[in-house]
């Protein structure tokens, strides 16, 4: 009985055919966030068309406490993750449901909430 209950404390997915790693999930975070930071950018330069404004994304500095469910939908394939990406002082609770393109995880949709650390 002991070992279930190790195994169940380290697997961090329902679906082990269907679990993106550290990376997958950071590389989804940093299109994400690339998108919010070009989005931006654009309305700026609409509004201000005669200044110069510079837009970026925070420095990511880790991801933890990830925890996936079970497979979503298979065409394409998805599935609900929560996880906690790391901006410097900065930490981003987020709940979002990531679906596989091609060979790459992307953040659907999602809830998210930044809190500064102290």
């Amino acid at each position: 009985m002991l070992p279930l209950i190790v195994l169940a404390a380290i697997s961090r997915c329902a679906s082990a055919q269907l679990c993106p790693t550290d990376a997958e999930i950071l590389e989804a975070v940093r299109a994400q966030d690339d998108e919010t930071v070009y989005s931006a950018s654009a309305q700026f330069a609409k509004d201000y068309p005669d200044q110069i404004t510079f837009v970026h994304a925070l420095r990511i500095t880790g991801l933890s406490d990830v925890l996936c469910g079970d497979e979503l939908s298979s065409a394409p394939p998805s599935i609900a993750c929560r996880f906690t990406v790391k901006y410097g002082k900065r930490r981003s609770y987020q709940i979002a449901r990531l679906q596989k393109q091609e060979d790459r995880w992307a953040i659907g949709d999602g809830m998210k909430l930044i809190r500064e650390q102290k």
